[in-house]
């Protein structure tokens, strides 16, 4: 199964879910920090994430806070 992550194509293995895809997309040190994910558009708690499975050509988008004065 295809999806986008940011942006960028990424192939996963079927009845995954966003747990999934960010422990494939996320390097270690991204993964201690806070983000917010949406997909398709829609904001999705942090507490859904291993319960909400990817579809083909789902867009997820995972969103840094920036900082700044």
């Amino acid at each position: 199964m295809n999806i986008y992550i940011n942006g960028q194509a990424v192939t996963l293995t079927n009845q995954s879910t966003i747990t999934d895809a960010l422990q494939y997309y996320l390097s270690e040190t991204q993964k201690k920090h806070s983000f917010a994910v949406a997909l398709n558009c829609d904001f999705v708690a942090k507490s859904d994430y291993a319960q909400t499975y990817l579809t083909h050509n789902d867009a997820l988008d995972v969103l840094f806070p920036i900082q700044g004065g």
